[in-house]
């Protein structure tokens, strides 16, 4: 087991299936197979998602061309792991300015595959005709979406055969979020909340955020009250049921509680907005005491003359 000391930001995706349990029991008693629905959304979600991925890559090219952007191209999510019906992506970002293309490829695919499911597109869930009519099949789907950054507050641990994994507190949302999650609402982290509101300066895409008030996440910040963000899904059935905020104001929330509970580190972001040297000297600082309290486990280290260029190429544009 190595830990990585690779400096990344890494946007992480949740999607879980709705309904599942009850699916699963209704085929059950009524003779009927219930893996082949579950087998098509793990073989299909991961291949739209990518799709649409590559599709963002051309509108990101679109705005480059009208905007001056600094890149060109998408990393495309990736699988991270299965946990039961739910699937944890993750994708590594080059630079802030992705986030919004790669989160509107996710939430295109969200409302896609809940389409899917309530019209059982291309007989995903097989043949219906045994089940009653009160116990026809009602799946659908909810995601959620956090940026972690590393190795800076969390880790990067490589397990054999380079499968990896990830620890730390931005990854313990990965317990809280998709929990709030409902097919209408995807909650973000407070980090990618901010991430969007500051680097958004689009008018092809529109994300506007939503507030849904606050709550605790349990075992979390010391029992604070956890902004809840979301972004609501066009088209699919049902009310969103939370007020849309202010860009400005999901600002001053975010930077609030990101001030009050420590969890600001540059690897993600920069509460004014600028990135000054001394706040990547800081950086550093940190990240050489991360390297030297791991230096027996390190799996890839890091020249500060390249560190330093990473930190100004992934902030470039939060200003």
């Amino acid at each position: 087991m190595k830990i990585n000391m690779k400096p990344r930001v890494v946007l992480f995706f949740s999607v879980d299936l709705i309904g599942s349990t009850p699916f699963k029991q209704s085929c059950i008693r009524n003779g009927k197979r219930w893996m082949t629905a579950f087998i098509k959304f793990i073989k299909g979600f991961p291949e739209d998602l990518r799709d649409n991925t590559v599709q963002e890559i051309y509108n990101l090219q679109r705005v480059n061309r009208r905007s001056g952007l600094s890149i060109c191209t998408l990393n495309i999510p990736e699988v991270w792991k299965l946990i039961g019906d739910e699937i944890l992506f993750k994708t590594e970002l080059e630079t802030l300015e992705q986030v919004p293309f790669i989160m509107n490829a996710f939430v295109r695919t969200l409302a896609d595959w809940d389409d899917r499911l309530t019209a059982n597109e291309g007989g995903i869930y097989g043949d219906l005709s045994c089940f009653p009519k009160e116990t026809l099949p009602n799946l659908g789907v909810k995601g959620a979406a956090w940026l972690a950054g590393f190795p800076v507050g969390n880790a990067s641990i490589e397990i054999g055969s380079g499968h990896e994994d990830f620890l730390g507190p931005s990854i313990d949302l990965a317990g809280r979020l998709p929990a709030i999650a409902s097919r209408q609402r995807m909650p973000l982290s407070v980090e990618l909340a901010y991430v969007l509101v500051k680097g958004v300066n689009h008018s092809s895409l529109p994300m506007t955020i939503h507030n849904g008030g606050s709550e605790p996440f349990k075992g979390m910040y010391d029992g604070a009250e956890y902004p809840r963000f979301y972004l609501c899904l066009e088209g699919v059935e049902g009310n969103c049921d939370v007020t849309p905020c202010p860009p400005e104001s999901v600002e001053t929330l975010c930077e609030q509680f990101m001030r009050e509970h420590d969890i600001g580190n540059l690897n993600i972001w920069h509460m004014d907005g600028q990135i000054q040297q001394s706040d990547i000297d800081d950086y550093i600082r940190q990240y050489n005491t991360v390297l030297e309290r791991h230096i027996n486990d390190v799996h890839v280290t890091v020249k500060n003359d390249n560190l330093r260029r990473y930190l100004s190429h992934i902030f470039c544009t939060i200003k």
